[in-house]
């Protein structure tokens, strides 16, 4: 973790004061990920991506089913309807998706990539954390 630690010191600390600001982590991330692919990313991006994945499936299986997403969208936001959520899921899949049954780490690699990289309001990856409101 100490390297991790260290390299995003070094793409995001750009005042070199030891500390790292939101302002200078989103100045980061937009350096170092926004247009392009998830292998490009840093090793440090790419480490909390799949630690994400792993928070999520919390059955440890290797997909994120649709129980898992609404557990981690209602973690974070009050929604009055569930349909919501399962609605935002059901648009993130593509036919393999559908078939696995949920995400697996490589799609959800490239799903948050998409996310990331993507300026278009009508990208797959809007609803990776949920229907979000942009």
């Amino acid at each position: 973790m100490l390297s991790l630690w260290e390299e995003i010191a070094q793409l995001a600390d750009f005042d070199k004061d030891g500390m790292i600001t939101v302002d200078e982590f989103k100045q980061a991330v937009m350096n170092s990920c926004v247009g392009r692919k998830y292998d490009d990313f840093p090793q440090s991006m790419k480490a909390f991506i799949e630690t994400n994945f792993r928070m999520i499936d919390l059955n440890s299986d290797g997909i994120i089913n649709i129980e898992e997403y609404r557990y981690d969208c209602v973690q974070r936001m009050v929604l009055e309807d569930i349909k919501i959520v399962d609605d935002a899921f059901y648009s993130l899949l593509n036919d393999d998706d559908r078939r696995r049954g949920g995400l697996t780490l490589s799609r959800y690699q490239e799903l948050f990539a998409q996310f990331l990289g993507n300026t278009n309001e009508n990208c797959e990856a809007i609803h990776l954390f949920g229907p979000l409101e942009f």
